[in-house]
């Protein structure tokens, strides 16, 4: 595809940043997160009437405009996208002096929407769509910038929105709490948020991280990538399936996740690993007593770990809901407290962080939840969400690709779950394999 960049600059916020403001130090929860860039692809509707012929060059002006113009307003109030990677303190701060965020504009001439949307399986053409693709997938932006936007133009009035940002300073509910503040904005609503920082107080700044070295994942040369969406009738179908075991309520995600996991344990074994294990997220803002206000600025997630034989695929529900069930509130409050510092951080990773050579690992990631699909500019909502992910270069580009990750999301409709898998490229053909074979299994049992 073909695509040509309108233009490129920096937006600053609409107000300056009040000078005792101008460092914002990252939060204990920040500084442990992991130093990488994360894409993600928002798909709108055109706004245009099918039957209008439209100047598309007059309503790419327009509305980058009104754009352009709402997130000057909404950084005033979100001033740290707009600021910089402090270097000199190894990135656990954010100088706000209002440098901007890094947004291009560009149009695919003679494409429309429906072009990508026709086929969600290919991984060629997404990284298009994104700011500054040669380096995303590094440790952080080579200018140091913490959000980037590229919003895309084609020929049906369709918009591509591609959004970068930097982990280290936001988890996924911090940026659905932005990017819906500012399609707030955008269409001239009221409820703008204000996020809350009180949680520098709650989990306040370590000097003592700053040269600490990060966790070491795991690494792959060459990777797969496949899309697997699993419908509210099919989860529906799991859930009776894995709940004959000890849990007998298994929930939508633990069933989604018992399958992914059963897909593992066979590519692992196939592999000639005999132990895996699944590393999650999950939100602390509401394993909080009383809960943190859900819009806190930062990063708000801790990631259990749940382990088992590959040989013992039973009950696996069971051995996630226990995993899950250590975050709760008294680990929120250890965190909070002195004591053995580095040994609570052991075990806020986990204990298979650093896999040993008889054992894997799946990193889950998820943007479930989080009203994503609630984001509305004015054009209506997204018809599609999806993580970036290209599958056409070498580490050499990439080199902090997790070895074997997921991401999950809502799908638009029906409540089911979409997830994106990237395996090491030996992994894939056990993984589908399995998957196929339970995925026949809870159609039969449908019938």
């Amino acid at each position: 595809m073909e695509r040509i960049i309108v233009s490129s600059e920096n937006i600053k916020p609409d107000l300056p940043t009040p000078r005792h403001l101008k460092t914002h130090k990252l939060s204990l929860l920040d500084q442990i997160m992991a130093s990488i860039l994360v894409p993600v692809v928002f798909y709108f509707p055109s706004p245009l009437p099918q039957s209008s012929n439209h100047d598309l060059d007059l309503f790419i002006s327009h509305t980058t405009q009104q754009l352009k113009k709402s997130l000057s307003v909404v950084l005033t109030r979100f001033y740290p996208f707009a600021g910089r990677v402090n270097l000199d303190d190894n990135g656990h701060s954010i100088d706000c002096a209002d440098q901007g965020v890094h947004f291009t504009v560009a149009k695919f001439p003679g494409h429309n929407l429906s072009d990508l949307l026709e086929n969600p399986d290919r991984t060629d053409l997404p990284s298009l769509l994104l700011p500054g693709v040669e380096f995303i997938y590094g440790e952080v932006d080579p200018e140091s910038r913490v959000l980037m936007i590229q919003v895309n133009y084609f020929d049906c009035g369709g918009i591509a929105m591609g959004v970068v940002f930097w982990h280290k300073l936001a988890d996924a509910a911090t940026m659905a709490n932005f990017l819906i503040s500012w399609g707030n904005a955008n269409r001239g609503s009221k409820h703008v948020a204000s996020p809350n920082y009180i949680f520098q107080n709650l989990f306040p700044h370590r000097p003592e991280l700053v040269n600490l070295p990060q966790p070491t994942l795991q690494l792959s040369t060459k990777w797969a990538l496949k899309r697997y969406v699993f419908d509210a009738s099919t989860i529906s179908v799991l859930q009776r399936l894995e709940s004959s075991g000890s849990v007998k309520n298994v929930t939508k995600v633990e069933a989604v996740l018992t399958i992914l996991w059963k897909c593992f344990m066979a590519a692992s074994l196939e592999n000639g690993k005999s132990e895996s294990s699944l590393m999650l997220t999950v939100d602390l803002r509401r394993k909080a007593q009383p809960p943190f206000a859900s819009d806190c600025f930062g990063n708000f997630i801790s990631f259990p770990v749940a382990e088992s034989r590959n040989h013992d695929r039973a009950d696996l529900p069971r051995k996630l809901r226990d995993a899950i069930s250590k975050i709760d509130e008294n680990f929120v409050t250890s965190l909070q407290g002195d004591g053995d510092f580095i040994g609570r951080l052991q075990n806020f990773f986990g204990s298979r962080l650093l896999a040993p050579d008889e054992s894997d690992i799946l990193f889950i990631s998820s943007l479930c939840g989080f009203g994503t699909y609630g984001i509305d500019f004015g054009w209506g909502n997204p018809v599609w969400i999806a993580p970036c992910c290209d599958t056409s270069s070498d580490l050499k580009s990439k080199s902090l690709r997790m070895a074997n990750s997921v991401w999950l999301m809502d799908t638009r409709i029906g409540h089911g779950v979409e997830a994106i898998v990237t395996l090491k490229e030996e992994y894939m053909p056990a993984f589908d394999h399995a998957m196929n074979v339970l995925q026949g299994l809870a159609a039969s049992s449908r019938m």
